[in-house]
């Protein structure tokens, strides 16, 4: 029994002598586990900010990218509306009869050519058929030479809208091509700003565990 009692009068003491090492272990532990997530979190930050450094460096320059690629894309777009105006002038044109405008042909020298041509075979037939009448045999092979003068514009009349449906056409890919770019560029400055955001988070991180 005295040696019960002093064990139980011990015991306390050596608790009481336990507990303050047990507690100064504990937040020792703590301290070294806060550490090592810290120089974790730091770790990481680097790694991220490694990744990110060019984005956020060419945040600008992609921005300003983006700016100019769009003013390329109303001007292409532009051209193609242009383009597609001028074809269905051209189409209209045709199927009532009439020359395209100039202009619409793309200044086309050979149609301008063609078209000086049958101006001269037309009135040098009206003055034949003036002088000798519609029977002669001159007012028979002028009208043959009119005829064939005509046949060439129209073939390349055909030929000038045919190009404008190539330069439509153009116009189109030029535009599809230039709206994809757009939309990757868009795309990437989005995902350069989400890192961004996820480097300042981390960095947060770092900041609260180093001043723990």
């Amino acid at each position: 029994p005295a040696l019960q009692r002093c064990h139980r009068h011990a015991a306390p003491g050596i608790a009481a002598r336990q507990q303050p090492g047990a507690a100064r272990g504990g937040r020792a532990t703590e301290r070294a586990g806060e550490a090592e997530r810290a120089h974790a979190v730091r770790y990481f930050v680097a790694q991220r900010a490694d990744a990110t450094e060019q984005p956020q460096a060419g945040a600008d320059i992609q921005q300003q990218q983006l700016r100019d690629m769009l003013t390329q894309l109303n001007t292409v777009s532009a051209t193609r509306l242009g383009e597609e105006t001028r074809l269905q002038r051209a189409r209209v044109s045709l199927a009532a009869g009439n020359i395209p405008q100039t202009s619409d042909l793309g200044s086309s020298p050979v149609v301008q050519q063609l078209l000086d041509e049958e101006g001269k075979a037309r009135r040098a037939l009206d003055e034949m058929v003036a002088v000798s009448g519609e029977r002669h045999p001159a007012v028979q092979r002028l009208r043959l030479s009119l005829s064939a003068v005509q046949e060439r514009l129209q073939k390349q009349l055909a030929q000038s809208v045919a190009n404008i449906e190539t330069d439509v056409q153009a116009a189109r890919a030029a535009e599809a091509a230039l709206r994809e770019r757009v939309a990757a560029l868009q795309t990437k400055s989005i995902e350069a700003r989400g890192l961004e955001g996820q480097l300042r988070t981390l960095q947060a991180e770092a900041t609260a565990a180093r001043d723990r």
